[in-house]
């Protein structure tokens, strides 16, 4: 992994930490979160430091919310990682998107079975005049 600057020259070279392939990887403000074939990694730039966030396998996409809980997409669920280091299977079923929308709090997903989206605790299908919507790639804007 390496980090360029604004003017694209390289400032940082990182060694792999261990992980096979890199599947996935999801910016923050002063850290990314980085997921392997077999895990979920941040990696903090000031420190050059590998922390291990959790076992994954097959990740698809990830996202965060405002309070840093991040939102993972792969092929058996949408999983929620709390800060706190627990996960909560939010959906179990073949995950191909996660994208948190910060202006209404709201993550939506699709699935093998549709597009949802997940707001207050509940799990809601989002259709389009009654038809079944398959996205591969979600973005949102207000």
């Amino acid at each position: 992994m390496y980090l360029l600057n604004d003017s694209v020259k390289m400032i940082k070279k990182t060694i792999n930490p261990g992980f096979v392939n890199l599947e996935s990887l999801h910016v923050s403000h002063d850290s990314s979160l980085l997921a392997g074939s077999n895990s979920l990694l941040y990696f903090t730039p000031a420190s050059d430091n590998f922390t291990m966030a959790s076992h994954t396998s097959s990740v698809k996409d990830i996202s965060s919310d405002d309070s840093g809980n991040t939102y993972l997409a792969n092929a058996y669920s949408l999983k929620k990682n709390l800060t706190d280091g627990k996960v909560i299977v939010r959906r179990s079923k073949r995950c191909w998107t996660a994208k948190y929308a910060s202006y209404n709090q709201t993550v939506y997903s699709s699935f093998s079975d549709g597009l949802f989206y997940f707001k207050n605790f509940e799990e809601h299908p989002l259709t389009v005049d009654e038809q079944t919507l398959f996205p591969s790639s979600v973005a949102t804007k207000k």
